[in-house]
């Protein structure tokens, strides 16, 4: 399993150190991006922002799944305990818009091992697809858009947040 800073750019691995010492210093994030430039270091600011969100455990999923791409698997701090007892160990909510209709607001895909933001989307177009094809509503389903929102862990699992996680 990939760590983060495997997954992200040049810039933004030659200053993770940097941005992890600053972020437990308590610096914030404004004082921190003017210190890498103080040392000569350059990195996008949107980049900085995300890596710095992230090591903050400030960030959303979708600031996450923007800096780990579409084949990273979520990072261990950003699954929540969930606080119903799961029927997997891992949980997603995928939010589905469909524009005006109202089929569905969001699902829920299951799995025993994390997934990658390219995995859950699949698993989620194929079980809406499925769904609407079903009530015979093919074409609100063809125009949907998929977007994870929230991950969640089964605390109750004996092997919930002890699978190897990169850490952050």
């Amino acid at each position: 399993m990939p760590a983060l800073a495997d997954l992200i750019s040049k810039a933004g691995r030659q200053a993770l150190p940097f941005i992890e010492r600053a972020v437990n210093e308590g610096l914030s994030a404004n004082a921190t991006l003017r210190q890498i430039g103080a040392l000569g270091q350059k990195i996008r600011r949107s980049d900085f922002l995300t890596i710095f969100r992230i090591i903050a455990g400030k960030g959303d999923i979708q600031d996450v799944i923007k800096a780990i791409g579409p084949n990273g698997i979520i990072p261990e701090n950003y699954h929540t305990p969930s606080v119903y007892n799961l029927a997997s160990n891992y949980q997603y909510t995928i939010e589905i818009n469909n524009g005006p209709s109202d089929l569905a607001d969001a699902l829920h895909i299951g799995s025993d091992v994390p997934l990658t933001d390219n995995q859950i989307l699949g698993a989620a177009q194929a079980s809406y697809t499925g769904y609407a094809s079903s009530v015979g509503l093919e074409a609100e389903a063809s125009g949907a858009v998929f977007t994870v929102t929230e991950a969640h862990y089964n605390w109750s699992s004996p092997t919930a947040g002890e699978v190897g996680y990169p850490s952050l």
